[in-house]
């Protein structure tokens, strides 16, 4: 069975159905087209023997080289919450989080969670002073960091699903400067590039650099953004960066191990949107938006052009002045947790599956600024429609690709693997 033949596979296909034809890519074969395409394909996370690829190699050598070996185990942290309980609204849903009922949450009554590690004395006073000033998550499970670098703590549902991940700055990111190094790129294309209010509705404090390949807006094919297009060269320095090929290899490599069969996903993604001569730019996913101006702090919101049953990587930048044991946590609130999260540390989680925000700053004089990376789900959803969107499929091809919703959700869904399961 191909790829293609599989991706439409549902539980009654009728016999008359078949998938749509793949629309044939048209690659420019000018000689600025050929230049772009040799210097962005090397920058995929996929992409062999590349700047990304070396970056994973140093990531691993340097992980077992520095962390102690009582801490090279995750945490796992069990949520009473069953992430199969968020499920699309509409039949023909099931690719982003635009129309999506969220996961029920665990009772307000119910009591927060045991974290398997002691909280200090310092971060329970913390953990109080955070409440006291937010009352809204008074009651919550509060997931402070642990001693150790680059120690990893993983939020598991019920069903013992991985779901989210945190990874605290490695002390060999730290050691070579590579966190600061990235927070010094990323202020210099925020200068630059950064837009006032560019958060929409999940902030105005702070500016927004947002570039990539993506399928939303009403565009009837994946393209790269505006900005990007724009300002090309000025987006490729950054990306070439020795400290954002560190910082895309980590992530890569967090994902390739903690969640191997959504991390063939967006590879086969990659290998899509190649044909199409299109090409990742923010480590294993399309798209990055750089937040910078020192005041990062997001509303409540929900990131619905993100894949539903996908990831999302959010870095807090490398900045001193920041508090972080009293401000800048991320909260997920259906999974009524909050998350500490120190400069330098990353977390992985389905950004379109909760609704999250930062608890506010905690001093006037503190800053924070972060970078999220995520792949849009309305390219997985042109991947499987064979280069189309929903609206340019026939009634009948409709009907199918409603049909195969409920195969479609046990699909992704078994992208979170159990923790502990081989």
């Amino acid at each position: 069975m191909t790829r293609q033949e599989a991706a439409w596979d549902n539980p009654r296909p009728p016999r008359s159905s078949s998938p749509p034809p793949k629309i044939p890519s048209k690659r420019p074969s000018s000689a600025k087209a050929d230049e772009r395409r040799a210097t962005l394909a090397p920058l995929s996370s996929f992409a062999p023997k590349t700047p990304i690829d070396a970056s994973r190699s140093f990531v691993r050598e340097n992980a077992l080289k520095f962390r102690a070996a009582a801490n090279e185990a995750a945490v796992p942290i069990p949520i009473a919450l069953d992430i199969s309980s968020a499920q699309p609204k509409t039949k023909a849903s099931g690719f982003t989080g635009s129309k999506l009922q969220k996961p029920q949450p665990p009772p307000a009554d119910a009591p927060a969670v045991d974290v398997p590690f002691e909280f200090t004395p310092s971060q329970q006073d913390d953990w109080e002073a955070i409440q006291l000033a937010n009352p809204k998550v008074r009651g919550f499970t509060y997931i402070p960091r642990q001693e150790a670098k680059g120690a990893i703590t993983i939020l598991c549902d019920e069903q013992g699903r991985r779901f989210a991940l945190r990874a605290q700055e490695p002390a060999w990111a730290e050691e070579k400067g590579i966190t600061k190094s990235f927070a010094k790129e990323c202020a210099k294309l925020g200068k630059k590039l950064g837009e006032m209010g560019g958060g929409g509705r999940r902030g105005a404090t702070y500016k927004t650099t947002q570039f990539g390949v993506w399928c939303d807006g009403g565009m009837t094919k994946p393209g790269y953004s505006k900005t990007f297009v724009q300002n090309e060269q000025r987006c490729i320095e950054f990306l070439q960066h020795a400290s954002t090929a560190r910082i895309h290899g980590w992530i890569s490599s967090l994902m390739e191990d903690f969640f191997p069969e959504m991390h063939g996903d967006y590879r086969e993604l990659d290998k899509y949107l190649s044909e199409e001569d299109l090409h990742i730019l923010g480590g294993p996913f399309s798209s990055i938006c750089v937040n910078t101006g020192g005041k990062t702090i997001t509303d409540e919101h929900a990131d619905t052009a993100n894949r539903l049953f996908g990831l999302c990587a959010s870095l807090t930048q490398k900045l001193k002045s920041l508090r972080h044991q009293r401000g800048g946590h991320l909260v997920l609130n259906e999974a009524r947790v909050v998350i500490e999260l120190a400069p330098g540390d990353l977390l992985l989680f389905p950004s379109a599956m909760f609704t999250h925000w930062n608890i506010p700053l905690s001093e006037a004089t503190d800053s924070r600024n972060s970078v999220a990376w995520w792949s849009s789900g309305s390219l997985f959803l042109v991947q499987e429609l064979g280069g189309r969107t929903l609206s340019q499929l026939s009634k009948e091809e409709r009907r199918v690709f409603n049909e195969g919703k409920a195969a479609r959700i046990e699909k992704m869904l078994s992208r979170f693997p159990v923790h502990g399961s081989k």
